[in-house]
């Protein structure tokens, strides 16, 4: 058969019949296909076909199925040799072509597709409408849920679910809640886990068309791994001294807890999976292991053996200098290397390297001192290093405690020693004064051995001598030595007149020079170079340019001297074999207590002389001008009828009214009348006088050694209660010039608004309460006064300030002159008093426990009939004893009550060491006891001595009656009016060098050093701050903490 002209084999028919028309085929099929003859046979007869044009019947439906299964399109279509092609999305689809399309399976990604099929025909074809498809989904179910897991540390789990459900199915794991971010999978495999991961619990949220749905909770659980090592610590071999690294790798649950040992004993610190040490020599065989632990166990590792071997010891870092206040701390530090194990004993020197004693329990490389006292100050350290081989000392180093002077109560003022302007100038005791035509005053220093000049404006400045420096050089002011000079006067050109021992004194020119004496001190007249003068107490220079004197022979007897220009000497009046109080011409005449003089526009001279005023003429006619040599007063009236106590200083102002000063008043006695009016008095019974500036009436002029005129109309005085110069207005206004002022007064109060007043000559005590708080023995005041440290608030504890021995409660209860305070082991305060001890119980009771109020003596026996002279210091032994200085004696009051004399003789007060009878004490002042009950006092011989509980008085330190400043040991110190005493815990005793403004130390190996102070230094001033400076220290105590505690100027002062 043949199509269009060409043949067809046998298996070509179904292809032709699809080309043609169908309904032809059937007329064809058994002539054409012949029964499959492979082409023989008749052919059929020529037949002309029929085209007819494609068309559709019934065109494809929509369709709706379930995800997973199919969906069949239809078409009907009519037409000549038809042919289809279906399309999806109008993209043919591969093998579509008959009249029906079934689906492959469908899935959601097949929704909403759109179908249409392409019939063509001979030369043309036609497209079906569109039939959309739609897919709905099936729902999610869960056919496996995520399982519990069960793991190690370290380990990685996987968390599965099975969904079912269309496509496509979104997974979101959850951990506690929270979504895991990348874990979008049906599995989810975690990081490798910690033990933090215990306990957590993991879902997944499962998400396709149909909806979300959350898998049931799968709980993980993760234990810990016990810890294993991985690779041991390993032994070693060096050198001592040489720096190893022992080391363990470890496997096991975080977090693994390491911890060294040695020898099987835990090493401090040594918690790491290293541990750096340096190996000793004695060390050498030691076994280090590691203990490793977690919360699933432990292990220990095998042991590393240190094999060491020795090497020699040598220091490489020495110790060094340290200087710090009081309270501060310091470390210091030796580097060695060396054999092991190296013993270190740290030794300490407090002698200059003389002697070195071991530090108890310093025994390692680093020795710190903290909360340093003065007991550390001036100390000398060193380190012995010792091992098998050797020992080696290492360098010294010292250790500076600097003071940090501080004013705890009072403040600063008073005497001293200072140049300066105004207030910032300091004096101590000024015997005489007097001033130029300029104005200016000078001031004879008499402790000092100097001569100042004040400027008008008050600006004071050194004019002649060497401050502490005593001596008799003549030369330049800056050369000259001058020894305790008593008084200066003025004359008309200027020249300065000195009273100097049995010296008259001249500066003149800028040079100092001997205007009269010889030294010899023998009363002789005659020419310049034959005349001689005893001791000279008072100048005056009249208006010829003659030097009058008041003198005080070696013979006992007193006159009064005219050197002229020349420096011929004359006795005007006066005896020099005698005294008296005898009117009369020159030497018929005799003075009594000749002191200060001044000559008047006449030249009529006169003379202090005690309670009286006597006045001398030029002719040598000497009268009582004033008052009454046998009895004294404070009496005003006619210059006769007047009454004075004791008269210190007389001036003339321009108007020829004589001034002078009795004690705590100054008084003139006028030419109008010749009356004589007190001026200036102090208010009440105060002690010292007291120091008031102001107009007269309000004002007071303290206690008065010295006068002068000034060209202005004003007197210069000088006022030893304020240790100041100051001026008296015509009108008896009086105000400070220079000086310290007076610091004396009473205040309760913190701080610098406290006032106490236990200075000038008294001796008062400072102690430590058993509750740490100090108190003090006001002796001006009449009180015991408590300064409770920290608040620094100082209170009255006991008196009234009343003159009196009442007994009775601490409020109620008066005194005398308290000087001597200690506590017993009970707590009572025992308080000197002068002829008794009283006694203040801790409840604050008063009463007299021994002696007798105003019945003195030196009288053993009971405490009630016992008798005391003044009783100074005082202090308790280990067994109860109260031990007393009282006038050159040391006696005890035993606790049964019964007094006995130890050592000394009443009323000696020479200087003899000796036991018990034999021994003299001076003035006694301070006194302590040490632990092996020896007292340690301090009398008026400038030297340290020592009581043995037998009695025995012997030397502590300085030498007796050589004052002045060394340190040094034992007997080759020296001292300048010691005072104040007090130990420490340490046994250091430490003394007021008063004089030598200082606080010294001596050690139980009696070395002396300076603690606080420079004694170098001229100055003399209150200067709180690091390394201050103090000014005459006295009354001192130490601290359970071992602080100074002291007395300077107005001032309770603390280190």
């Amino acid at each position: 058969m043949k199509a269009n002209g060409s043949a067809l084999g046998s298996g070509a028919c179904g292809k032709a019949v699809a080309g043609w028309v169908a309904g032809l085929c059937a007329a064809w099929a058994l002539a054409a296909c012949g029964g499959g003859g492979g082409g023989g046979g008749s052919a059929p007869p020529a037949v002309t076909p029929v085209v007819v044009a494609p068309g559709i019947g019934a065109q494809p439906a929509d369709a709706k199925v379930v995800d997973g299964n199919t969906a069949t399109f239809s078409v009907s279509a009519t037409g000549s040799s038809l042919s289809y092609q279906w399309q999806r999305d109008g993209q043919s689809i591969a093998g579509a072509t008959g009249a029906s399309y079934t689906t492959p399976v469908l899935h959601m990604a097949d929704n909403n597709a759109r179908f249409q099929v392409v019939v063509s025909g001979p030369g043309t074809s036609v497209t079906s409408s569109v039939a959309s498809l739609t897919v709905t989904p099936i729902a999610l179910n869960l056919t496996t849920q995520p399982a519990a897991q069960a793991a190690k540390d370290g380990d990685v789990v996987s968390f599965d679910v099975v969904a079912t459900g269309s496509e496509p199915i979104q997974y979101q794991w959850q951990r506690n809640g929270a979504a895991i971010q990348g874990a979008d999978k049906a599995t989810y495999t975690t990081s490798a886990l910690v033990l933090a991961d215990d306990a957590a619990v993991f879902t997944v949220v499962v998400t396709n068309a149909a909806g979300s749905v959350t898998s049931q909770a799968a709980k993980l659980n993760v234990a810990a791994v016990p810890p294993r090592i991985v690779t041991v610590p390993e032994s070693v071999t060096t050198t001592d001294g040489a720096a190893v690294t022992f080391k363990v790798t470890a496997a096991g649950s975080a977090p693994l807890a390491y911890q060294w040992l040695r020898n099987g004993s835990a090493i401090s610190g040594a918690t790491d999976s290293s541990y750096a040490t340096t190996l000793a020599y004695a060390g050498s065989g030691d076994r280090y292991t590691v203990q490793i632990a977690n919360s699933a166990g432990q292990i220990v590792s095998a042991a590393a053996v240190a094999t060491v071997n020795p090497n020699a010891p040598a220091i490489t870092g020495h110790p060094a200098d340290a200087s710090i206040g009081t309270g501060g701390s310091a470390s210091f530090t030796v580097t060695a290397t060396g054999t092991a194990p190296l013993s270190y004993q740290w030794q300490q020197s407090q002698d200059q390297g003389l002697s070195w004693k071991p530090v108890a329990g310093a025994t390692s490389a680093t020795y710190a001192v903290s909360d340093a006292t003065l007991a550390n100050a001036n100390t000398r350290l060193r380190v012995v290093i010792s091992n098998p081989a050797s020992t080696l000392n290492s360098n010294v180093a010292l250790l500076a405690v600097r003071p940090n002077v501080r004013i705890l109560a009072g403040i600063q003022g008073g005497s001293g020693y200072a140049d300066g302007k105004g207030s910032a100038a300091r004096f101590g005791y000024a015997a005489g004064l007097g001033a130029d035509a300029s104005g200016n005053i000078y001031v004879a220093e008499s402790g000092m051995n100097v001569i100042r000049r004040v400027s008008p404006d008050g600006t004071v400045k050194l004019f002649a001598g060497e401050p502490r420096t005593a001596g008799h050089t003549d030369g330049p002011l800056a050369q000259a030595r001058l020894s305790y000079p008593l008084d200066v006067a003025v004359d008309r050109a200027g020249a300065v007149y000195i009273a100097e021992n049995c010296y008259v004194r001249r500066i003149d020119a800028g040079k100092v020079t001997t205007f009269a004496g010889d030294g010899s001190c023998v009363t002789r007249d005659g020419n310049a170079s034959q005349a001689s003068l005893g001791q000279a107490t008072g100048l005056a220079v009249d208006g010829d340019g003659n030097v009058f004197v008041t003198e005080r022979t070696n013979a006992n007897g007193q006159v009064v001297r005219k050197i002229t220009p020349a420096g011929a000497m004359s006795t005007v009046a006066g005896s020099a074999a005698e005294t008296g109080k005898v009117d009369g011409v020159g030497t018929a005449a005799r003075f009594m207590n000749i002191g200060k003089l001044t000559v008047d526009a006449s030249n009529n001279v006169f003379v202090a002389d005690g309670p009286a005023v006597r006045r001398i003429t030029p002719a040598g006619d000497v009268t009582t001008y004033a008052g009454a040599m046998d009895t004294p007063g404070q009496v005003e009236g006619f210059r006769t009828a007047a009454r004075f106590n004791y008269i210190t200083a007389l001036a003339f102002d321009a108007a020829g009214n004589l001034f002078l000063t009795d004690y705590d008043r100054i008084s003139r006695i006028s030419i109008a009348g010749n009356v004589v009016t007190a001026v200036s008095r102090a208010p009440g019974n105060d002690i010292p006088p007291t120091s008031i500036d102001g107009p007269a009436g309000t004002a007071a002029p303290g206690m008065v050694t010295a006068m002068t005129r000034l060209p202005d109309g004003n007197i210069a005085f000088f006022d030893v209660s304020a240790f100041a110069v100051r001026l008296m207005t015509p009108a008896a206004t009086l105000t400070t010039l220079v000086g310290g002022g007076r610091t004396a007064g009473f205040a309760d109060g913190v701080g610098a608004a406290a006032r106490f007043s236990s200075q000038s000559g008294f001796f008062s005590a400072l102690v430590v309460d058993p509750a740490g708080a100090l108190k003090l023995a006001d002796n001006y005041n009449r009180r015991i006064r408590r300064l409770t440290l920290g608040s620094n608030r100082l209170d009255t504890w006991a008196g009234t300030g009343t003159y009196g021995f009442g007994d009775g409660t601490a409020a109620t209860a008066t005194f005398n002159v308290p000087l001597g305070l200690t506590h017993d082991a009970a707590g009572n305060l025992y308080v000197s008093d002068g002829a008794v001890i009283r006694r203040i119980s801790a409840a604050g009771i008063v009463t007299t426990h021994a002696g007798q109020a105003f019945d003195w003596g030196n009288v053993d026996g009971p405490r009630a009939s016992a008798r005391f002279n003044n009783v100074t210091a005082m202090g308790v032994d280990s067994r109860g004893n109260l031990i007393v200085g009282d006038n050159g004696t040391i006696r005890r009051i035993a606790p049964d009550g019964m007094v006995t004399t130890l050592a000394g003789k009443a009323g000696d007060w020479s200087t003899v060491n000796g036991k018990g009878s034999e021994a003299r004490i001076s003035f006694l002042k301070y006194l302590v006891i040490d632990a092996a009950d020896n007292v340690y006092f301090t009398d008026s011989s400038n030297a340290i001595r020592k009581m043995t509980p037998d009695g025995d008085v012997g030397p502590a330190a300085g030498a007796p009656f050589s004052s002045g400043f060394a340190d040094d040991l034992g007997a080759f110190a020296r001292f300048n009016q010691p005072s104040g005493l007090a130990f420490d815990a340490r046994g250091n005793l430490y003394v007021a060098d008063t004089g030598n403004n200082a606080i010294r130390r001596i050690t139980p190996d009696s070395q002396v050093t300076t603690v606080i102070g420079d004694p170098a230094s001229v100055s003399a001033v209150l200067q709180p701050g690091l390394n201050g400076r103090i000014n005459a220290p006295t009354a001192l105590a130490v601290t359970a903490a071992g602080r100074l505690v002291f007395l300077s100027e107005g001032a309770i002062v603390g280190d």
